[in-house]
């Protein structure tokens, strides 16, 4: 508790959601949103909707070859996803096309999938339920 300059104590903010009386570990959220999706058949709709993208007759795009790359910091990106295996270094050879897109990426990778408030170990696992889930060969 906190003195608020009027002599009266405040109760300072716990971690997590608080929604109402409801206070949720950010480990629960992300463990709800996966059964959510699972629950209201998200899952479902996502593998029709890969079963015909790859039925269809779109174009390959094919992936940018890493030592034609100029951009030292785009090199970085690919050498890491290389290096690591995440995020999957044929889908930044796809991204590194463009660079803002393969920056933008990488920015928000490194901050929600790298960092954050979630162990990594749980994050890895819900990467691997939703990509099985859905039959995600990558």
């Amino acid at each position: 508790m906190t003195a608020d300059g009027k002599g009266r104590n405040q109760k300072q903010p716990e971690k997590g959601f608080h929604h109402e009386g409801l206070r949720l570990e950010t480990t629960e959220i992300l463990v709800r949103f996966v059964i959510f999706m699972v629950r209201h058949r998200v899952v479902d709709g996502v593998k029709e909707m890969r079963q015909n993208y790859w039925r269809s007759s779109m174009p390959r795009i094919p992936y940018a070859d890493p030592e034609a790359v100029s951009d030292p910091e785009i090199r970085g990106y690919l050498e890491r996803a290389r290096k690591e295996g995440t995020p999957r270094p044929e889908s930044q050879a796809i991204r590194a096309h463009n660079p803002n897109v393969i920056r933008a990426f990488s920015q928000a990778w490194e901050l929600t999938f790298r960092n954050g408030v979630v162990d990594h170990a749980l994050k890895e696992l819900c990467r691997v339920y939703v990509s099985k889930s859905i039959d995600c060969e990558y």
